[in-house]
């Protein structure tokens, strides 16, 4: 499975519903054992699509790198 960039998966995300949303994490859950490999590509994304927390630019950046 290809995972977008960061701005078309919150694009594709924002198009569906909670149900739908809902099911793609439990599949997610099922297959790659947590509900957030899709995000798993980084972590400041994570944190602002989960938490929606913003990070500063430098801890966005120190999160980006690992």
């Amino acid at each position: 499975m290809t995972v977008s960039s960061v701005p078309e998966r919150r694009a594709a995300l924002a198009r569906y519903d909670g149900a739908v949303v809902v099911d793609l994490l439990v599949l997610s859950y099922l297959q790659h054992g947590t509900p957030y490999w899709p995000r798993s590509d980084t972590l400041a994304g994570s944190a602002e699509d989960i938490l929606g927390a913003r990070t500063w630019t430098q801890l966005h950046t120190r999160l980006s790198a690992t």
